[in-house]
């Protein structure tokens, strides 16, 4: 026992020596107003506002390092100390483009019912339709020419792309480029049912109709948890290519989506938090305007879905039947 007792102090008395005060005692005065950026920041930030992603980075273990360094705290080399002001001036660039980001709320739209599968073109005619797309973090439509449509029935939610391109590449992953469909062309299409749980699947299609599917959470400090080993059970997705570019349909399943996994089916007025993002050539653009990436749940747009219609054309509940075919490009805010 008493062995044990002096390897544990030995043990802690190592990992201290990198802790203890280096060669500054403090922060350098050029890094002062960095560090002073992120005091507070952390327990200050809204909880879902658009800078929050990267708020949650400050939390990080390797943040703390960094920030540490520059204040003297870990010893240090030169080489260190710069990686570490990099990075934190990275984070710091980051959340100041979040706190200039125009929308301070999510945008809002709404997701028709549909009885059976969409098949035809006339079934996803009458889908929500949002047209165009928009570089990460922009809010200037490409007018590329991409048409998304979206439907949902008590068994899945379904989302077809018809994406316009020229030259094609598809990768899948694992293979001997070492590339993956993200660094080629595909659709990525991200569904958090509720925000509060930060769990989202991401659903990669490409133009030869490969699919990767992987459950993600992003929780309040930066650690990223993903299970990529059994895929989404129930999942159909397929695509076609076409003169000047491919579509991609795919049929998720609302059994296997987080607030659903117990049998409980999806109603009316429910909602989903989504991103929809196209990536050409490695390039990413996402339907309607997206800070940062796909995998920053607090830019996804509202989705409620919306009532079955009666036979008399209205919703039930009563109110006019919504116009969600016509593809126009939703008012911006």
């Amino acid at each position: 026992m008493k062995s044990l007792t002096m390897i544990c102090v030995a043990t802690v008395g190592v990992l201290l020596s990198g802790v203890l005060p280096g060669v500054a005692a403090e922060a350098a005065p050029g890094d002062a107003p960095l560090l002073d950026f992120f005091k507070d920041i952390y327990e200050e930030t809204p909880p879902d506002c658009p800078e929050r992603m990267y708020v949650n980075k400050t939390a990080s273990s390797r943040s703390v390092r960094c920030r540490r360094i520059l204040a003297g705290e870990f010893k240090a080399d030169d080489a260190e100390i710069g990686q570490a002001r990099e990075e934190l001036r990275e984070i710091r660039t980051q959340i100041l483009l979040g706190r200039n980001w125009p929308w301070k709320e999510r945008e809002e739209f709404a997701i028709p019912f549909a009885e059976n599968p969409p098949v035809s073109d006339g079934d996803w005619a009458r889908g929500l339709c949002l047209k165009n797309e928009f570089s990460l973090s922009s809010m200037t439509a490409t007018g590329s020419g991409i048409e998304w449509r979206l439907l949902w029935n008590r068994d899945a939610l379904f989302v077809a792309a018809k994406v316009p391109d020229a030259e094609i590449t598809a990768y899948r992953c694992n293979n001997p480029r070492n590339k993956n469909p993200w660094d080629a062309d595909c659709v990525e299409i991200f569904v958090m049912p509720d925000p509060r749980l930060k769990q989202y699947w991401e659903i990669v299609v490409n133009p030869d109709g490969y699919v990767f599917a992987g459950l993600h959470c992003n929780d309040s400090r930066d650690w990223f948890v993903y299970c990529l080993s059994t895929g989404m059970a129930g999942l159909k997705a397929s695509a076609k290519r076409i003169p000047g570019g491919y579509v991609v349909q795919a049929q998720i399943p609302f059994g296997e989506l987080p607030n659903y996994i117990l049998g409980n089916r999806p109603e009316a007025g429910q909602s989903l938090y989504l991103a929809l993002v196209r990536v050409d050539d490695g390039q990413r653009r996402s339907a309607r305007p997206l800070l940062y990436d796909g995998h920053n749940v607090f830019g996804y747009f509202k989705a409620t879905l919306e009532a079955a219609e009666s036979p008399t054309g209205k919703r039930k509940g009563g109110g006019e039947k919504k116009l969600t075919g016509e593809c126009a490009s939703p008012s911006e805010k």
